[in-house]
């Protein structure tokens, strides 16, 4: 009701009355088929210990590799199991150490012997593996089976190569979407059920979607909807020793791209690196190999550690020394070593850049190594140190 003001007022013995309503509508334990919760019953949970397979690769829940046809998933799902069989690191991460059940569902024993001992180089495979071949898995009873395997063998991992082999026959009522959505979601169930992980392989599509790189998996988003983590791998060619990606995104993990290698001498996937890690070694590279730097690496070294001089003076030693152009002017020259300021600093080179003003010293660059840069900071000035004409003056 409101009063004189237009303002809200509540009965109290009313607002009293509702509360004590509210409290006896609680929903009791066993009263619906589904249980309900309070918010603050939620909040105060236990913190959930959540135990990567592979730490940022694989996580508890269903996860889905996906590559197209000979693209080397199943050598990469091989060493997976391996890896977490034997407590491995895969990629160099860690794995959590655990039993395994792997479903070859496209190899026969002898296939599957020969890549083992290709993958282990002919040393003992891991006790914790447990593996099976051939086609004759599927359905309801595999789930079932599945299950059951977990729990009574404590396994950790399982993975299923390739996924399409133990699916059901879908159901004509229902439409693509609801027979892969209900499919995964089974697999999914059992994962979460026992806290494990299961890694299911399946193909990805000839044709490409440019907009969004799911949609390449088979299946589609039937598929992916249900998974916890996908990773895919993409580009280049396992057959060339070609650099190719593996793309990894879920629920769980950071979206990641890793640049990865199919080695053909030992049929394995070798880890190059993330993209910011291959980015900073390209940096890496272009610094050990710039003109630029090798010169002001030079000078250091012939002036006991410090020099001081103005770009032109510094373009001009390193044209004559370097016997080619290292850059095309003093500001370009400059523009380059900025660039490279961080990577001087991981160098021990610290760099003090040209006062804009012109200033007591002038438009010069100074470089210092460490070991000598406390002198120089403490007094303020410029290392006294000799040079040569031509090489800038302090």
């Amino acid at each position: 009701m409101y009063n004189k003001n237009n303002e809200v007022t509540v009965n109290t013995a009313v607002a009293a009355a509702g509360s004590d309503a509210a409290e006896s509508k609680i929903p009791k334990e066993g009263e619906f088929c589904f249980s309900i919760e309070t918010g603050r019953a939620i909040q105060d949970l236990p913190a959930a210990k959540k135990e990567g397979i592979i730490e940022g690769i694989l996580t508890p829940g269903l996860n889905i590799l996906a590559a197209p046809r000979k693209k080397g998933k199943s050598w990469m799902a091989l060493d997976i199991a391996l890896s977490v069989a034997g407590g491995w690191n895969f990629f160099g991460r860690k794995t959590g150490h655990g039993r395994v059940l792997y479903f070859a569902l496209e190899d026969s024993r002898e296939r599957l012997k020969d890549r083992i001992n290709v993958i282990m180089d002919d040393e003992d495979a891991p006790d914790d593996l447990f593996l099976t071949c051939g086609t004759g898995h599927t359905g309801n009873k595999l789930y079932g089976d599945i299950d059951k395997c977990i729990q009574e063998y404590g396994i950790k991992l399982v993975i299923l190569d390739v996924l399409q082999k133990v699916r059901p026959g879908s159901n004509p009522k229902k439409s693509e979407y609801e027979n892969d959505y209900n499919d995964i979601g089974r697999l999914k169930s059992i994962a979460d059920k026992h806290g494990i992980t299961i890694l299911a392989v399946t193909h990805t599509k000839k044709t490409k979607d440019s907009n969004d790189r799911l949609n390449d998996i088979s299946g589609g988003v039937g598929i992916t909807g249900a998974a916890d983590t996908i990773l895919m791998i993409s580009s280049g060619s396992f057959q060339d020793n070609k650099e190719s990606t593996l793309y990894i995104t879920g629920r769980d993990v950071p979206e990641t791209k890793l640049a990865v290698m199919f080695d053909k001498d030992t049929c394995r996937w070798k880890y190059i690196g993330t993209e910011e890690e291959l980015e900073i070694k390209k940096e890496k590279k272009l610094y050990e190999s710039s003109p630029v730097i090798r010169t002001i690496k030079m000078l250091l070294e012939e002036n006991n550690g410090q020099w001081s001089g103005t770009a032109g003076e510094l373009l001009e030693y390193g044209n004559k020394k370097q016997g080619q152009a290292i850059a095309k002017s003093g500001q370009s020259l400059s523009r380059k070593i900025n660039k490279f300021d961080e990577l001087l600093l991981e160098d021990s080179i610290m760099h003090i850049k040209p006062d804009k003003n012109g200033g007591p010293s002038g438009r010069k660059h100074t470089f210092i190594v460490k070991e000598n840069a406390g002198e120089a900071t403490e007094t303020g000035t410029e290392p006294d140190v000799p040079v040569e004409p031509g090489q800038g003056a302090i």
